[in-house]
């Protein structure tokens, strides 16, 4: 297994209570429809529906993306196998569009240490962002 670092949003309920955690990407505006959202729990593997699934390579790069995108949370985590990603989705809320390699997507270039991973699982909290 191979260490990776996974930024997330934290899902809270109405006592502010921790009841999940969702991958960055896309949730800033809610653009992603909820049939493709991915829920992350400690030590359970998480597997896209489609596609890969998003981490970086080194704690830094977790931060960095964190500071310049938002995020709630950095945590240690392991992939089965990943690879360094050159594009990411830039705010399309057809997935399959982005994973399906049409080059009419919307793309980016990936922020600094960007990986696309088979597999995620959170094991360790090294960062939270306190509550308001």
């Amino acid at each position: 297994m191979e260490t990776v670092y996974k930024a997330v949003l934290r899902v809270l309920d109405q006592n502010e209570k921790t009841i999940g955690r969702v991958s960055v990407a896309g949730h800033f505006e809610g653009d992603i429809p909820d049939e493709w959202t991915l829920f992350y729990q400690t030590l359970i593997p998480t597997v896209p529906i489609i596609g890969k699934l998003f981490a970086f390579k080194t704690e830094q790069d977790a931060r960095d993306f964190v500071r310049k995108y938002g995020g709630s949370e950095i945590w240690k985590a392991t992939t089965s196998r990943s690879k360094p990603a050159k594009f990411v989705a830039c705010a399309t809320p057809d997935i399959a569009l982005f994973w399906g390699n049409d080059p009419y997507a919307l793309t980016i270039p990936a922020p600094e240490g960007t990986l696309m991973c088979d597999d995620i699982t959170l094991t360790e909290l090294l960062w939270e962002r306190p509550l308001s």
